[in-house]
């Protein structure tokens, strides 16, 4: 997974690569996400809440799962389910999808700020200079075996490639994404962006 809390490229494929679409469903997941946790807990301190606090808990759900939110969605599913069946640790599964809104926030906010940054400088990068792919490839082939063997320096390698990777046919969230996770040392994370990114840059032969 490319970050601790989303799949970026997995959402990107759900939203037929239509990045634009997607994260205005993220900017629209930021806009209300703390709502659903605090009205759940009020909700369930009122005898006829526990409905409603399950509809709630669905809606998160469908929303984590539209955006490849894959932790929020395993803890919004255990809530919906503790809920139905009334079960002695809903307080328990509810502080774990407290934690995991919070967690998805942080990541999805991070997120579209790379986006944002990233986007503004392939702009300025792309009215300059053209992508170099022959450059590009040895240095992503370099990069990838740093992050396969979890070398703390593939980070430093990133960013010297960076401003190339930025003119390259990509979409911002993929570069974002991949610099999340090596900012996280998350190098499995970091592979399978990599590994997705050469592919859509028909690089995949340097696997």
């Amino acid at each position: 997974m490319p970050t601790k809390t989303l799949h970026i490229q997995r959402a990107l494929e759900r939203f037929n690569g239509n990045q634009g679409l997607l994260l205005n469903v993220m900017r629209e997941f930021l806009h209300d996400h703390i709502p659903p946790a605090q009205a759940i807990r009020e909700l369930l301190t009122q005898p006829d809440g526990s409905t409603a606090a399950q509809a709630m808990a669905h809606r998160v759900r469908g929303i984590a799962g539209n955006i490849s939110a894959h932790v929020l969605f395993d803890d919004a599913s255990a809530l919906e389910k503790a809920l139905i069946s009334q079960a002695d640790d809903v307080e328990e599964k509810l502080s774990r999808f407290e934690n995991a809104l919070e967690r998805t926030a942080q990541e999805i906010t991070k997120l579209l700020h790379l986006a944002k940054e990233q986007g503004s400088s392939s702009e300025r990068r792309t009215a300059e200079a053209e992508w170099d792919a022959d450059q590009a490839a040895p240095e992503l082939q370099a990069l990838r075996e740093l992050i396969i063997g979890r070398r703390f320096d593939a980070e430093a390698a990133f960013a010297k490639l960076k401003p190339n990777l930025l003119g390259a046919p990509l979409a911002p969230e993929q570069t974002a994404a991949l610099e999340i996770a090596l900012d996280r040392l998350d190098y499995d994370g970091a592979l399978a962006e990599l590994d997705a990114i050469l592919q859509n840059l028909d690089l995949e032969g340097m696997h």
